[in-house]
Parts: C-alpha cells; sequence; structure tokens
C-alpha cells in the first residue's frame, strides 16, 4: 500500500511518469455501483489532463489480445522506457518479475497492447462517452 501511494504522490508531482492501458470491458461495464463507476470514469479523464499520463483504452475489436493478457505493471526507474521490473498482482500478494526473458516478455506484450490501443485522445473520449450515457441512464 505505502509503494502504491507513494508511486501515485510522485506522478501527481509530475516526477514519474505513467501509462495506463486499460481494456474497454473495465471502463464500459460497472464492477461497482453506477455512481461508483461515473467516479471512476471522472477520475481517469482528470488524471489524464496531466502532462505525465497516458491513457490508452484496448477495444473488444482487439479481441484475443485482450484475453489472452492478464494484469500486470512495468516499471522503469529513469528516463529509459526500458522494462526493469514486472509486478503481477494475484491472490497471495504482488510476485516481482527480474528475469531478463520475463522482462522481454512483459516488454514485448505491452508494445504489443500499447500498438492495438486507441490512440490517447481517442481513448478519453470514449471513457467520456461512456460516462455521458452512464449519466443519461441515471436521469
Amino acid at each position: 500500500m505505502k509503494v502504491r501511494e507513494g508511486r501515485q504522490a510522485k506522478i501527481e508531482e509530475g516526477g514519474a511518469s505513467y501509462t495506463a492501458i486499460v481494456w474497454e470491458a473495465v471502463v464500459a461495464h460497472p464492477w461497482v455501483s453506477d455512481e461508483i463507476h461515473r467516479e471512476q470514469l471522472s477520475a481517469i479523464i482528470e488524471a489524464a489532463k496531466r502532462k505525465n499520463v497516458t491513457v490508452q483504452v484496448l477495444p473488444f475489436s482487439a479481441g484475443a489480445l485482450a484475453a489472452e493478457t492478464s494484469g500486470f505493471s512495468s516499471f522503469s526507474f529513469d528516463s529509459d522506457p526500458t522494462v526493469e521490473a514486472v509486478a503481477i498482482e494475484n491472490l497471495r500478494g504482488t510476485s516481482v518479475l527480474e528475469a531478463p526473458e520475463d522482462l522481454a516478455a512483459y516488454g514485448n506484450a505491452y508494445d504489443l497492447l500499447r500498438s492495438a490501443a486507441l490512440a490517447p485522445d481517442a481513448s478519453i473520449k470514449l471513457i467520456r462517452d461512456i460516462l455521458r450515457k452512464t449519466k443519461e441512464d441515471t436521469s
């Protein structure tokens, strides 16, 4: 928890860059109450306004690519975007991978996901459209 809070503070201060690639199903379908879903979508839109934050949506049309890839976080600790560690959350905690072959595999997966995702502007437009629709549905 402390690591996440520290990372979030660094991002908010502009001291770190952050890129999120999220599957369209995550933003399109509420896994929580409608109110919380709208708050989450609004928070994503606000975060994406930062110069050091990039948000991309992996559309349903990416098909199998989205289904084959489980969630992971990759980290680079300097200005070079080379993957230096990968974190995978699971039922028992977080596993950290640092072996060169693991980093290469996840670096390739990230590149594939990023190239299949919508551009940042199109991603935010999609999220805004979904947010607008959720507001209309409750009116």
